[in-house]
């Protein structure tokens, strides 16, 4: 119930800014788990309780999606787990063809650090000179950025098919 709560406030944050603040976006949770399906059913109203925040009104509704049904075209998702993922209706309130150009320029800036990251670790003296603990840092941020880009285009998918 709180990861799917911090989720919408997550995107809406992310996608309702300045004057859509105000604005109570419906929200889609597609749950593939029969047993935490039953338990966002009956606490719906928590849910849109601790989804609201000091700027920002509850969701104007919150919908269950049933495994193997897909949320409207035109949401901005965040998956929480294999099971979880949460959809915030933005079509018609969001400007696509924007967000995907922010998107991208996003996407280019991690492209960027990860290249400049990944040349690094590839020098030949790289292993020798750096202390492992550097090295496991390191590739973690790899994993962690190649994450963060295969995120991004799904949602510069998402929005292009809007």
């Amino acid at each position: 119930v709180m990861r799917v709560a911090g989720s919408i406030r997550t995107l809406r944050s992310t996608y309702l800014k300045g004057s859509l603040e105000k604005h109570a976006p419906v929200v889609y949770v597609l749950c593939r788990s029969p047993a935490v399906a039953a338990i966002l059913s009956s606490q719906k109203d928590t849910v849109c309780a601790l989804a609201r925040s000091s700027k920002a009104p509850p969701p104007a509704a919150l919908h269950l999606v049933a495994e193997g049904c897909m949320p409207p075209k035109g949401c901005a998702a965040e998956v929480l787990d294999g099971s979880l993922e949460v959809h915030v209706l933005l079509k018609g309130v969001v400007d696509f063809s924007k967000e995907v150009a922010r998107l991208q320029k996003e996407a280019t800036q991690i492209t960027g650090r990860l290249e400049k990251l990944k040349a690094k670790m590839s020098k030949p003296d790289y292993a020798a000179r750096c202390p492992q603990a550097t090295q496991d840092e390191e590739q973690g941020k790899v994993v962690a950025m190649e994450a963060e880009l295969a995120a991004l285009e799904g949602a510069m998918l998402q929005f292009k098919d809007a």
